[in-house]
């Protein structure tokens, strides 16, 4: 399968990764298992990494539907690693699409090390009890 995810529950975080050719049934069958995966918690936050993608087979219409679909809270930080232009353009229509429950909760990375680092500094950010 060209989409895959692993839930790492220590870090409060789901890890979507994908390679070779990425179809939008890949996507969908990708979304349908991880919304009917009871082990995903809404609150987690999701790094997706496509370093790995070759090609990129979704239209801009297909990106829309795919960012209708709901997994995690509106408020749950979500991070996309995209190094390559093709893959970052429609990561970035993707985030274009996405429609939040804040400021900056789903944001587009050339790189691993900022994305997890944007993600990381989510749970830094805990509310101080005053």
């Amino acid at each position: 399968m060209p989409l895959d995810y692993r839930i790492i529950a220590a870090e409060r975080r789901v890890l979507t990764a994908g390679s070779g050719k990425v179809t939008f049934p890949d996507a969908v069958a990708l979304m349908r298992a991880m919304v009917a995966d009871k082990a995903i918690d809404p609150a987690y936050s999701e790094l997706v990494d496509l370093r790995s993608i070759q090609s990129i087979d979704l239209s801009a219409e297909q990106i829309a539907e795919l960012a209708k679909t709901r997994i995690f809270a509106a408020t749950s930080r979500r991070a996309i690693v995209a190094p390559v232009p093709l893959s970052f353009g429609m990561a970035r229509m993707y985030e274009a699409h996405h429609i939040s429950g804040g400021p900056a909760t789903l944001r587009v990375f050339t790189g691993l090390k900022e994305a997890l680092e944007w993600l990381d500094a989510e749970s830094s950010a805990e509310p101080n009890p005053g």
